[in-house]
């Protein structure tokens, strides 16, 4: 009996083990994919920048842009 318990003791924490690993994977990918939807944010936001600059000459076309 004290071998069966032993060898159940063990399936249990493999499970326990296999479960928690399937939860860091599934939870660094979607760390890696918040990164990307902020690096793609973040490149946007340059973009509108680097736009707003070049249009602070052109007060019309600048308030279009904005609009």
């Amino acid at each position: 009996m004290k071998l069966f318990d032993l060898l159940l003791g063990r399936a249990v924490e493999r499970r326990i083990a296999n479960y928690q690993n399937e939860l860091i994977t599934k939870h660094c990918e979607e760390v890696q994919n918040i990164y990307k939807t902020m690096q793609g944010w973040r490149h946007d936001y340059h973009n509108h920048i680097q736009a707003l600059l070049a249009l602070t000459e052109e007060p019309v076309r600048l308030r279009e842009y904005l609009q």
